[in-house]
Order: C-alpha cells, then structure tokens, then sequence
C-alpha cells in the first residue's frame, strides 16, 4: 500500500534530532546521545547532522563537553529550511508519468500546485510551532485553497 506523504530517514533523522535539540533550550548533546534517544544507528543519524551542520543550522564542538546545538532559536528556522538542508529542494514530482506528452496535464497541474501549498506551509512554520503542536498534540492545520 502507498502513502500520500513519504518521508525519507534522512529528513526524518533531520527532524527527530532538531526536536530533541530544540527541546534541550541550547544543551549540546553527542551524536551518540541523540541516537540512543532516537533509536537508530549512529552512522545514519551523523550523516543527517552533517547536513544540517552544512546547512547552517546546526553547529559542533569537538572534545569533552562537545556536541551538537542549534545555530538560532527555534523560531527562527523553518520546516522548509530543514527540508533544503538535509534532502534538499522541495520539487513537484509532476504527473508521475516519465515523458507525459498530455500539452496541459491536470495530474501534473495538480502536483505542482499540492507542492507549492506544502512549500508556503513549511516556510511559514517553525520548529518551534512543530514543538507547540507536539506538546500540545494538535495536529497543525493546513488550509488548501485555491489561488488567488
């Protein structure tokens, strides 16, 4: 059975990683810290903070007392931002036909359209506003309408 929303390990380590670091208010934590708290394996999880780290929004520190922490305040980095940095751009995948030649093809029309609402949603919610819906356990509200 398919789903209608596939979320690569990458950028669900991304985000697993960035919530517990959110939720630590700046605490640096070990890569093996942040693995053993995820349950997964290091090697992936180090893969998906050295992206995050290129990406800006992470920084290290090496030796005793080192880790990882957040570069800014939670509510200063975007879904969107996380997305770009550890999978990167966010892209319609179009009508899932290699070659469609339908001139004007609604599936893709429509693709294109359901990605750039969930591009806007994620560049307008936060980390933080992902922590609030998690403590909160409300589930965020997405409104699809059309363009105007």
């Amino acid at each position: 059975m398919g789903t209608i929303l596939a979320m690569p390990e990458v950028l669900s380590l991304a985000m697993h990683a960035l919530v517990l670091l959110a939720k630590g208010e700046g605490k640096v934590m070990k890569s093996e810290e942040i693995a053993e708290t995820i349950g997964c394996s290091r090697p992936n999880l180090v893969r998906s903070l050295q992206m995050l780290k290129k990406g800006g929004l992470l920084k290290s520190e090496k030796g005793p007392g080192g880790g990882y922490s957040l570069t800014r305040p939670a509510d200063t980095i975007s879904l969107l931002e996380i997305h770009e940095a550890s999978f990167g751009p966010l892209y319609s995948p179009g009508c899932g036909v290699r070659g469609c030649s339908i001139e004007g093809c609604e599936l893709a029309w429509f693709a294109d359209h359901i990605t750039e609402v969930f591009r806007k949603h994620l560049s307008k919610s936060t980390l933080a506003d992902l922590l609030n819906s998690l403590a909160h356990r409300k589930r965020p509200v997405v409104v699809i309408a059309p363009e105007e």
